[in-house]
C-alpha cells in the first residue's frame, strides 16, 4: 500500500469511526433508525469527508474541529442518494453494492429517512457552532446548506430533472453538474478555510481546486458508466445511455472526455501548487478521482 493509500484509509478509518459512535447515538422510531442508518453506514469513497478532513490538516486546523461537519455533509449526500435512487427519480436498485434504500424498506420509509438525514444534519453543524463557539464557524455552516440547497446540489438536481437530454452544449451540463455534484465538493473543501478566515488568495485557490475537482469526478462518472461495471461500480451501469440523458460522453465521446479530464485534472494541480508539500495528498488525490474504477 503506497503513502497515498495509507493516508486515505487512515483519514476515512477515523471518519466512519466518528461516524459508526454518530449513528450508534439514534434514538429515533425503530423502522426510521434502521432505514437511515442503513444507508448511512453503507460504505463508500467518503470522499467529501476525507477532502474536508485532509484541506483542515493542510491549512492547519485540527480535524476534531471539523469532524461534525463530515458528519453533516455525509448525511446531505446519504439522503440526496437516498432520494435520486427512489423511482420517481432514477429508480435504482443497486447502490454501494448493496439494494437501495426504498428496495429495502419501502419507497414511504426511503423517503423519510433522508428527510431524517438531511434534518439530522442542520441539527448537528447547529451544534457544532455552539459547542465550537467560533464566529467564522458560522460561515463554514452557511456555505455547506447553500451548496447543498437550491442555489446548490437540489437546484442543480432540479436543472437536472427538467432538462433530461436536453443539454446542447458543455457549458450548460458543466453549469448543472457544478450544483448537483460541484457545490459540496466546493463546501467540503473551504469550509476548513472559512473557519481559519483564511485571506482571499488561499480561498480563490481552494476554490479553483475544488471546482476542477468536482468536474474530474463527474467525467469520470459519466465515462465508469459506460466502461466500468457493476461489480466494480456497486451500481447499476449504462442507465445514462439508456435513458437518453445528456453526459459528457454523449456531447464528448469517451476518448474525448477522457482527454479532458486530463486538462481540469491539470487545472486542480495548478491551484493547489501554492502549498507546496503540504498539498500533496490533495492533490495526489486527484490522480485517484482521475484513476479510479468506481
Amino acid at each position: 500500500m503506497n503513502s497515498f493509500s495509507e493516508k486515505y484509509s487512515r483519514i476515512k478509518t477515523g471518519f466512519e469511526q466518528y461516524l459508526y459512535d454518530f449513528t450508534d447515538s439514534f434514538d429515533y422510531y425503530a423502522p426510521l433508525s434502521e432505514a437511515m442508518k442503513y444507508s448511512l453506514n453503507a460504505g463508500g469513497k467518503r470522499l467529501r469527508p476525507v477532502i474536508m478532513i485532509a484541506s483542515a490538516q493542510m491549512l492547519g486546523l485540527d480535524s476534531s474541529r471539523v469532524m461534525p461537519l463530515a458528519a453533516t455533509i455525509e448525511c446531505i449526500h446519504t439522503y440526496s442518494l437516498i432520494h435520486d435512487d427512489l423511482p420517481c427519480m432514477d429508480d435504482d436498485s443497486l447502490r454501494r453494492g448493496k439494494p437501495t434504500s426504498h428496495v429495502v424498506f419501502g419507497e414511504d420509509m426511503a423517503m423519510l429517512a433522508g428527510d431524517g438525514l438531511l434534518n439530522l444534519a442542520m441539527e448537528t453543524a447547529l451544534k457544532s457552532i455552539e459547542k465550537d463557539n467560533c464566529e467564522n464557524y458560522l460561515k463554514a455552516v452557511e456555505l455547506l446548506f447553500e451548496s447543498s440547497g437550491p442555489l446548490g446540489m437540489v437546484g442543480g438536481q432540479a436543472i437536472d430533472v427538467k432538462n433530461t437530454g436536453s443539454f446542447q452544449t458543455f457549458e450548460e451540463l458543466k453549469n448543472m453538474h457544478s450544483k448537483k455534484t460541484g457545490a459540496l465538493f466546493l463546501a467540503s473543501c473551504l469550509c476548513p478555510a472559512l473557519i481559519l478566515g483564511c485571506n482571499s488568495d488561499i480561498i480563490s485557490r481552494l476554490y479553483s481546486y475544488a471546482e476542477n475537482l468536482g468536474l474530474l469526478f463527474q467525467i469520470k462518472d459519466d465515462i465508469l458508466d459506460v466502461t466500468g461495471d457493476v461489480q466494480s461500480m456497486g451500481k447499476s451501469i449504462g442507465k445514462d445511455a439508456a435513458e437518453g440523458k445528456s453526459t459528457f460522453i454523449s456531447l464528448m465521446g469517451v476518448a474525448e472526455s477522457t482527454l479532458y479530464a486530463g486538462k481540469i485534472a491539470d487545472e486542480a494541480r495548478k491551484a493547489l501548487s501554492y502549498f507546496g508539500d503540504k498539498g500533496e495528498f490533495l492533490s495526489e488525490l486527484i490522480q485517484y478521482i482521475l484513476e479510479r474504477k468506481n
